[in-house]
């Protein structure tokens, strides 16, 4: 084989291999970014879930329904369907 070619072929390995470090970096910085974030939030700030929406079937097809709470009741929503839930 080509020995410039051999040597190209190097040179991009190594340029990759320190990029791929590089994101590895990155991508640990985020995690603990987003985690302080979230730990911060959710230890500090009270919320109450108000709903809930769901998806019954595949990817390409389905069904969506939801939950809802006005803070005394829960209320499934489905189609033009309205029941109080326990």
């Amino acid at each position: 084989m080509n020995p410039q070619f051999l040597q190209l072929l190097g040179g991009l390995k190594k340029q990759t291999e320190e990029r791929i470090e590089l994101f590895r970096g990155k991508h640990e910085s985020l995690e603990k970014l987003i985690e302080q974030s979230y730990r911060c939030i959710m230890t500090t700030e009270p919320y109450l879930l108000q709903s809930i929406l769901i998806h019954e079937g595949q990817a390409d097809s389905g069904h969506y329904y939801s939950y809802s709470f006005d803070g005394a009741v829960w209320r499934k929503y489905n189609d033009s369907n309205v029941t109080e839930e326990a």
